[in-house]
């Protein structure tokens, strides 16, 4: 055991004895008697969390319990968290005990399952066959992750207000998120113009398949294909493949409709690549039904235009400045704990300011245009800071988010949805690996 492992963080309330019995017996059968052992004595070093989780045990939180078992063990004897758990439980430390344990026991009072899990087994006899189910949204309780000084927290985000536990102490930092969608504009938004003008290359832009609606282009990269390096534009999967129906080298639109006729006058791009969004109800796989990204990338028909990822400058005077980077997901982890501002350039919203409120989200459901909810995951989570604007709203999908850090100007991801007070976002650097891509300088 580490030497911070070997300390009490419990707090100074007498605490009267009670016996481990029930959490040996949530546990049985699933870890062995040596991992065990080794959460249960150091639970003994700290009675008052040793009554939350024999409290766990006994309220019939039985895989809280496992996941705080298996996770003590890990933590004490300094080794890798089960890969069940990655990247839930990663990089958290022992005395963080308290707020694992809050927060893992107050996810499955929510969901009545698996702690962070939205998502259900279901019967092999299901009608429709499917062994993947999503919780009733009322239970859909997420937790991802936020920084504090030098500690790493879990957070939980639950569905609705009445959801949110009132009884698991100041360990449980809780965010209500609720419903979340990705709504694309209709013929009655051509009147409301896009916030970047036809003449002007840079994020932002309207852009849409050239039988679907408009989302906002994300940035310009080059990208590798075919051992070809070529230069090109990122969306949202869900947009410039319209929902998963189109086909290599279909012509993606800028601007795109309603802002402009689907006509071949307003060709902007050729689709070369793009992650298809995985449903639940399509595959028997649980393992791939989380989509990690929803990102496509398509190539430039004209790459002698004057394209850039210049952005508004956090001071919205006019003034410009060009993306350099994109931050790494524990870049993103770290910025939870400055309070500094995330800006965004969107097609129907334009420059807006948020605060980035937690990331690596294990499980979240987002209702995309063809009204289905998709299952997303290691998404990060951005509050408006404006309480009379959203951050994001339909036509954004796709727009990126970036931040100004000293004199750099840094990507942070791309939105996916949102709603009034909250959007969620893919890490950029991850959509960037997942299309072969790099920013353009």
């Amino acid at each position: 055991m580490s030497s911070e492992g070997a300390k009490s963080v419990s707090g100074e309330r007498a605490i009267v004895p009670v016996s481990p019995n029930a959490i040996k017996t949530a546990v049985a059968g699933q870890v062995s008697a040596n991992v065990v052992r080794t959460a249960l004595g150091w639970l003994e070093q700290n009675p008052e969390l040793l009554e939350s989780v024999v409290g766990a045990a006994t309220g019939g939180y039985g895989n809280a319990v496992l996941q705080i078992v298996q996770w003590l063990n890990a933590t004490i004897k300094e080794r890798p968290v089960p890969k069940s758990e990655r990247p839930l439980l990663e990089g958290l430390v022992i005395s963080d005990a308290p707020n694992v344990i809050a927060t893992l026991t107050a996810a499955e009072s929510i969901s009545g399952g698996a702690p962070g899990q939205i998502r259900r087994q279901q019967p092999d006899n299901a009608l429709d066959g499917k062994r993947v189910g999503l919780l009733r949204s009322d239970r859909r309780a997420a937790i991802g992750k936020t920084r504090r000084g030098n500690t790493t927290k879990l957070v939980l985000l639950v569905p609705e207000q009445q959801a949110a536990p009132t009884d698991t102490g100041a360990d449980t930092e809780t965010i209500v998120v609720g419903q979340v969608t990705s709504e694309l504009p209709k013929d009655a938004d051509a009147d409301d113009p896009p916030y970047v003008s036809e003449s002007e290359h840079r994020p932002g832009r309207s852009i849409s398949h050239e039988q679907y609606f408009a989302g906002t282009l994300g940035a310009y990269v080059t990208f590798r294909m075919n051992k070809r390096q070529l230069k090109g534009f990122f969306g949202a999967a869900h947009v410039l493949t319209a929902m998963n129906r189109a086909n290599t080298l279909d012509k993606i639109h800028s601007p795109g409709f309603p802002d402009k006729p689907a006509d071949a006058a307003f060709e902007y791009g050729e689709l070369m690549n793009w992650r298809k969004l995985a449903h639940y109800t399509d595959t028997n796989r649980d393992d791939i039904i989380l989509n990690d990204v929803d990102i496509g990338v398509a190539r430039l028909l004209d790459d002698t235009l004057p394209v850039s990822n210049l952005v508004p400058h956090p001071n919205d005077d006019g003034s410009m400045v060009l993306v350099g980077d994109a931050m790494s997901v524990d870049d993103i982890l770290d910025f939870t704990d400055t309070s500094a501002e995330v800006y965004m350039v969107g097609r129907s919203s334009g420059f807006r300011r948020g605060i980035l409120k937690a990331a690596d989200i294990k499980e979240y459901a987002i209702k995309m245009p063809n009204n289905k909810n998709y299952m997303y995951r290691n998404l990060a989570l951005v509050e408006r800071l404006d309480p009379n604007k959203k951050f994001s709203r339909r036509g954004d999908s796709g727009a990126l988010v970036y931040a100004v850090v000293g004199k750099k100007c840094r990507a942070v991801g791309f939105v996916v949805g949102g709603n009034d007070r909250h959007t969620f976002i893919c890490p950029a650097i991850t959509c960037l690996t997942a299309m072969n891509a790099e920013l353009l300088g």
